[in-house]
């Protein structure tokens, strides 16, 4: 059900698929907040993330373990900590302190300890 959902939540994405469904990922999230340039050289930005390098450059649709979308990220940075490099956990940027913590609490809800599922894909728009 989870799958037919986030398909469905794709449409209207350019999405290159090599497969019929698109495969999903739990992983823990964290996030942060620091001023500067991504890996990428760009300037962070809200809807950015840094994630393993088998991610770098890539859309991830970042979901609740409920199936309710958070949002679309673009992986242009890369993390220095060994659940970020092993591709087990993603880090959203956020605007400032505050909203590390709101988002921390959106994914610490209905007992989901920080664990979200991703989808890693091929995606411009």
């Amino acid at each position: 059900m989870i799958t037919e959902l986030i398909i469905g939540l794709c449409v209207g994405l350019n999405v290159s698929v090599h497969k019929p469904d698109i495969p999903l990922k739990e992983v823990s999230a964290t996030a942060y907040c620091l001023k500067g340039k991504t890996a990428s050289g760009q300037v962070v930005r809200d809807g950015i993330c840094a994630g393993s390098e088998l991610y770098f450059g890539k859309t991830i649709a970042v979901y609740k373990k409920s199936g309710e979308l958070i949002g679309y990220y673009e992986c242009l940075d890369k993390g220095g900590t060994k659940g970020i490099k092993s591709g087990n956990v993603i880090d959203i940027w956020c605007e400032d302190y505050e909203s590390c913590q709101e988002f921390m609490e959106l994914i610490y809800e209905d007992d989901a300890k920080g664990k979200i599922y991703i989808q890693v894909m091929e995606a411009k728009g």
